[in-house]
């Protein structure tokens, strides 16, 4: 059995699987991404790509855990499933890009300081 080919199918799938959970983000579907996470707890903190809500497919990509960009969408019902079912310090510890300069509670700060408050009450 040829385990090179296994190991490239299961990280094509993990990457599928993280476009998945991105465009379920950005599409509000809290369902769909608490139904991935339930089977992938590890996707809550690792390196997603996307764009963020003012940007489009010919600007630069972003890449961050989940919790980015359910911020930059302002999706706080999906912000506090995430928190209440997956929480860990891991979670809001992340920075943008594994060595970026600031974390996901400094993101929304910086994001809209009103919806700064509203997820600091979650």
């Amino acid at each position: 059995m040829d385990t090179n080919a296994i190991s490239e199918n299961t990280s094509s799938e993990h990457e599928q699987l993280k476009q998945t959970i991105v465009e379920a983000c950005i599409s509000n579907s809290i369902s769909t991404v608490i139904d991935i996470l339930s089977h992938n707890k590890e996707l809550c903190t690792e390196q997603l790509s996307w764009y963020d809500s003012s940007s489009g497919e010919g600007d630069e990509r972003m890449n961050t855990p989940l919790i980015f960009i359910c911020i930059d969408y302002q999706h706080v019902g999906m912000i506090e499933k995430i928190l209440t079912l997956y929480y860990s310090a891991d979670i809001l510890n992340t920075l943008v890009g594994g060595d970026g300069k600031y974390t996901a509670l400094q993101w929304a700060s910086y994001m809209v300081r009103s919806f700064f408050r509203r997820i600091m009450c979650i």
